[in-house]
């Protein structure tokens, strides 16, 4: 009995001491932050004439496009069909078995 109230009393401890640390750094970061002044500048430009910018298309994409449209004339993905749980855990435990089929 004593070591429970030992225990309850030692974590309300610890809470507090936690809280009042946190409370703390908080305190201090966010006059940290505020202390910095803040100067906006906005000048509007207005052209006859927009010129388009250069734009890159970076595919991050791992599955090759190739791959997929082999894999969807083969049969092994369906797209048309959605999955029921049914079938997805299946598919894992066939790619466990098999080794996996990667498209990249």
């Amino acid at each position: 009995m004593v070591i429970g109230h030992f225990k309850k009393w030692f974590w309300i401890l610890a809470m507090l001491l936690m809280t009042a640390g946190l409370c703390y750094n908080l305190k201090g970061l966010t006059m940290n932050y505020l202390s910095h002044q803040v100067d906006v500048a906005i000048t509007l430009v207005y052209q006859q004439q927009v010129v388009f910018p250069a734009v890159t298309i970076c595919n991050l994409n791992p599955v090759r496009k190739s791959a997929l449209e082999a894999a969807l004339s083969k049969g092994v993905i369906d797209l048309d069909k959605p999955k029921s749980t049914r079938d997805v855990k299946s598919e894992r435990r066939r790619k466990r078995q098999t080794g996996g089929e990667h498209f990249y």
